[in-house]
């Protein structure tokens, strides 16, 4: 797919903010635009390689866009919401149902039967999807057909190697979902983003919301970390509290901490490749997770794992104890554990988490967001409590603010009429966007030094940087970590790829309403008379203008 990135979007909206739903807007939307123009297409989920996944979704699907569960009456007065009309199909293994041939699923799709299929990223299902998307083709197929990849960046190196998936010409579009695309990134230099105003609702909760405590360098043992954490704060360790405590990538570092807690008296929800139970303390049985997060029948999968958390949290009386979840893989992604209160129980909220270092930026978001979500509705103000260290924080910061405002920036773009097309440069500038958003970036060239002073000049509450140094004839400028002699084009190529505030000493907190840095390229790098002065102003322009027009409205006060 990685050879067309014309056919590709990204959806990328912040973890726990609810992107399935958008994604079910947007399907929403190109049905009823299909029908309009009288054209039909069919639909192709990838979900998370997870069984259990895919058929939660196919359930949710169903219901949000197909025909279950809708209300008999407007069903026989044709106000049926259902924009999938078709069936929704799980297309899995493990039961005769739903492991069809794909010839068999082709006929399906041909004769109206099957309108949706969910798989998984597995690569042996995405190569039966593209066996079928070529039966289809052969079949002269008159619909279209569009993929949705959820997680799109933790199956990047699967779907990349599917080329002729993408490059038939029934496949119309390919939208890639995830809040952490620094993985796919790596293989575009710029992909469209799907644009939007806001990006979460107004009861989303991120990491601007909770408190967060700095503890240890970041080189701490999983198990040695949560240790120290809960020696140094005992109320941790109080009954009724619940903890996500994630540990490291393998399972051993799950066992060490299921083991540390239980001697602490914690009851251990374990979630893992080969552990699914929670564990109580002085013996007590464990209680075997494997039925709820297993599908036996694909028509009939268990229900959401938060909704059956929060039962099993009242069934075994958790209360009683201080609870954790501890897993990695089986709780970073895909999972949501937080829920409302509803009939029976009283909904699942984290009263704090304790995650230890984590090395890449995106699997320490991704689990730290566990405990974010859309809970502002029903958490009375309740401040999730995050201890970890400094460096797993700002990755997760850098990530966050990352899926927060991407899509706006492409929406801000799409209102100025330009392209949402974005590349990595703009990731990193939505990193800062907060800090950054009302600066803009001038780079100027000059054939003197007295002309690039004067222009520095100009700018009110400036601060300026250093004029280079010379050496033998000529200025040697600070880049690239090296101060030495560049070219023009060196420093331009250079300056594209800084963010706003990079180079200069301070900062956009400081009261200074421009930053500027000077540079000296040359036109040829053998002669000192082609010198160019290059300045790199960052400027506020709105607060500059209002100051502008208050010193101009107090002279003619005085006048």
């Amino acid at each position: 797919m990685g050879s067309h990135p014309s056919k590709l979007r990204c959806l990328i909206l912040p973890a726990q903010s609810g992107k399935t739903r958008k994604a079910e807007d947007l399907i929403r939307l190109f049905k009823e635009h299909e029908k309009r123009l009288d054209e039909a297409s069919i639909d192709i989920w990838v979900s998370a390689n997870n069984k259990l996944l895919v058929h939660q979704t196919t359930s949710r699907l169903k219901k949000d866009l197909g025909t279950a569960e809708v209300d008999s009456d407007a069903e026989e007065e044709g106000e049926s919401n259902a924009v999938i009309k078709e069936d929704i199909f799980s297309w899995t293994s493990g039961t005769k149902a739903s492991n069809i041939p794909a010839d068999t699923l082709a006929w399906d799709c041909v004769d109206n039967v099957v309108g949706m299929i969910i798989v998984c990223a597995h690569k042996r299902r995405l190569d039966y999807i593209e066996r079928l998307v070529k039966r289809l083709q052969k079949h002269k197929f008159p619909k279209k057909i569009n993929i949705w990849i959820d997680e799109a960046d933790y199956s990047c190196r699967l779907w990349m190697k599917f080329k002729d998936l993408a490059a038939s010409p029934l496949v119309n579009e390919i939208t890639l979902v995830s809040a952490t695309f620094g993985e796919v990134f790596k293989h575009f230099p710029s992909l469209k983003v799907i644009p939007y105003k806001e990006t979460s609702l107004k009861i989303y909760r991120r990491l601007i919301h909770c408190k967060l405590i700095e503890e240890g360098t970041g080189r701490e043992a999983a198990d040695k970390y949560v240790e120290a954490v809960l020696k140094k704060y005992p109320a941790l360790s109080t009954p009724g509290m619940r903890a996500f405590i994630p540990g490291n990538i393998n399972t051993i570092s799950h066992e060490d901490i299921s083991e540390l807690l239980i001697k602490k008296g914690f009851a251990v929800l374990v979630l893992n490749g080969e552990h699914k139970e929670i564990r109580f303390p002085k013996g007590k049985e464990p209680v075997d997770l494997r039925p709820y997060l297993t599908v036996t029948d694909p028509k009939a999968p268990p229900a959401e794992f938060n909704k059956t958390l929060a039962e099993l949290y009242v069934k075994h009386e958790l209360a009683k104890f201080p609870l954790a979840i501890t897993g990695f893989l089986c709780v970073e992604r895909g999972i949501t554990f937080q829920s409302a209160p509803a009939e029976g129980h009283d909904g699942f909220l984290f009263d704090y988490a304790i995650v230890c270092s984590i090395k890449e930026k995106a699997e320490a978001y991704q689990a730290m967001a566990r405990v974010f979500g859309n809970i502002g509705g029903f958490n009375k103000d309740k401040c999730c409590t995050i201890y970890s260290d400094s460096k797993t924080f700002e990755k997760v910061r850098d990530q966050e603010e990352t899926a927060v405002h991407i899509a706006h920036m492409a929406w801000e773009r799409k209102e100025r009429g330009e392209s949402t097309e974005v590349t990595v440069m703009d990731l990193k500038n939505a990193s800062h966007y907060e800090a950054e958003k009302d600066w803009i970036v001038r780079v100027e060239e000059f054939e003197t030094l007295e002309d690039a002073h004067e222009f520095i000049a100009s700018f009110p509450k400036v601060s300026r940087s250093r004029t280079p140094t010379i050496v033998d004839g000529f200025y040697h400028s600070s880049m690239k970590n090296k101060l030495q002699k560049f070219s023009c084009e060196e420093i331009l190529t250079e300056l594209k790829g800084w963010t706003k505030f990079r180079g200069y000493a301070e900062t956009g907190d400081s009261e200074k309403l421009a930053f500027t840095r000077l540079f000296v390229g040359y036109r040829d790098v053998e002669d000192p008379s082609t010198a160019v002065f290059i300045v790199r102003a960052t400027e506020k322009v709105r607060k500059r203008r209002l100051v502008r027009k208050v010193e101009k409205k107090r002279k003619l006060i005085r006048k």
